[in-house]
């Protein structure tokens, strides 16, 4: 019961809009990578964490759309079988020194 309710109110917020995909990829002192999903609140929340990571200033060096698995799915005809990939976007970025 806790799960159905716990996976409506997903797909509620995503519908929504409140939902964001934002995750680290890799960071050190200098900059980092964050992967989002391909949404303005999710590129939104990448802007503050990379801002908050910085200190400040931060330039984005790179943006570019991953492979990060695929779904598979069958169509309603029961036979014809479609995969596709799945992506998300990296967002390379460096502190800039203040």
């Amino acid at each position: 019961m806790l799960r159905a309710l716990l996976a409506v109110l997903l797909i509620a917020a995503n519908a929504c809009g409140y939902y964001t995909h934002v995750s680290t990829v890799q960071r050190d002192a200098s900059g980092g990578t964050i992967a989002v999903a391909n949404d303005q609140s999710s590129r939104d929340e990448a802007r503050r964490r990379m801002e908050a990571h910085c200190g400040g200033a931060y330039t984005v060096v790179d943006e570019r759309r991953v492979v990060v698995g695929q779904k598979t799915t069958t169509q309603d005809d029961g036979v014809t079988v479609v995969t596709k990939d799945v992506h998300e976007v990296h967002l390379s970025y460096e502190c800039v020194p203040g």
